[in-house]
């Protein structure tokens, strides 16, 4: 599971940091994309984002947050 720093960002940095990893996805390719995703998360992290984007395209057709487990 990942660990995250006592120390918190502000809000000005978060911000920074989610548009330059939007404008760096962008940039790259569906395989790019992948090798990035595969440098950067681990395998049970993979899992959890995987999983999460499942729950999204549920809910978009419709299934109901209940039924989501």
């Amino acid at each position: 599971m990942a660990r995250l720093s006592d120390t918190p960002l502000d809000k000005k940095t978060y911000r920074q940091i989610l548009d330059t990893l939007d404008l760096v996805l962008g940039k790259l390719k569906k395989e790019e994309v992948r090798i990035f995703l595969f440098s950067l998360l681990g395998k049970n992290e993979r899992i959890m984002v995987a999983k999460r984007f499942t729950a999204i395209l549920l809910l978009k057709q419709g299934v109901r947050m209940t039924n989501i487990s």
